[in-house]
């Protein structure tokens, strides 16, 4: 999973501001609108050896694009403004991809209907093979709509492995079920579907549990099942080469597929 992760890391961009010295409330407009283009925001201070209040687009080590914060600022609708050419910041925005999407601190409610959304491409296409996580089998067991969609897809045609921690049973259900005994992938969610060749229907999300520091405390895989809720920082993509690439590093006896063996 840490393979995954990386190599998604890899992918995504981030556009990171240097030694910024304006608000609170602009710094939080200004992560909504990154956001909002798929890409992560963060800081960095140089200690007063570059130009303050700079907005550095990059992408594995890579300068892709940069302008002053203020220009991504100038205008107070900021969607409005971008739509236009000739706004200030456009270029940079401009720059970013879409093919791999970063979100930080996605809630449980939003995992789940992006969830839906990547599973009902699988149905739809009926065939191909698909992998899910999700961090307890109880997950699975507790809800009647998810027992129902990945019967659905299995009785489809679909090629399905569902991954958990064993602290619920699920017997009698046509896809394969993989236990996490070891506790692997006790922090991941996720979801990785191949589109059986249909570049237009391949999918992936990996997404990693951010706990809260009381969270933290909980010392077993059995008693995280009975969390309120969290939160998840996630990639998700619908690009055909990154989906296959995936499945490449997943492959791997050193990660995700090997606990089917």
């Amino acid at each position: 999973m840490r393979a995954l992760l990386g190599y998604l890391g890899q992918q995504a961009q981030t556009v990171t501001v240097y030694d910024y010295s304006g608000t609170q409330e602009q710094l939080a407009e200004l992560e909504e609108l990154v956001h909002g283009y798929g890409a992560h925001l963060e800081t960095a201070s140089t200690d007063g050896a570059g130009p303050a209040n700079i907005a550095v687009l990059h992408q594995d080590g890579s300068v892709l694009d940069a302008c002053a914060v203020d220009s991504l600022l100038a205008q107070t609708e900021f969607e409005r403004g971008f739509e236009s050419e000739s706004q200030p910041g456009a270029e940079l925005l401009a720059e970013l991809s879409s093919e791999v999407r970063v979100k930080p601190a996605l809630t449980i409610q939003e995992m789940v209907r992006l969830s839906r959304d990547f599973e009902r491409r699988a149905l739809r296409e009926g065939s191909g093979e698909l992998h899910a996580g999700f961090q307890q089998l109880s997950q699975i067991a507790n809800s009647d709509r998810t027992v129902e969609m990945y019967t659905a897809l299995a009785e489809e045609g679909v090629d399905v492995t569902v991954y958990g921690a064993p602290d619920a049973t699920l017997e009698d259900v046509p896809f394969t079920v993989i236990q996490d005994d070891h506790g692997e992938l006790e922090r991941h969610w996720f979801l990785l579907y191949d589109g059986d060749g249909n570049p237009n229907r391949k999918a992936a999300l990996i997404s990693e549990d951010c706990p809260t520091e009381d969270e933290l405390l909980i010392p077993t895989v059995a008693e995280s099942a009975h969390r309120s809720g969290g939160n998840y920082d996630s990639y998700f993509t619908t690009d055909p080469a990154t989906v296959d690439e995936l499945f490449e590093l997943g492959g791997t006896e050193h990660d995700l597929l090997h606990l089917r063996a």
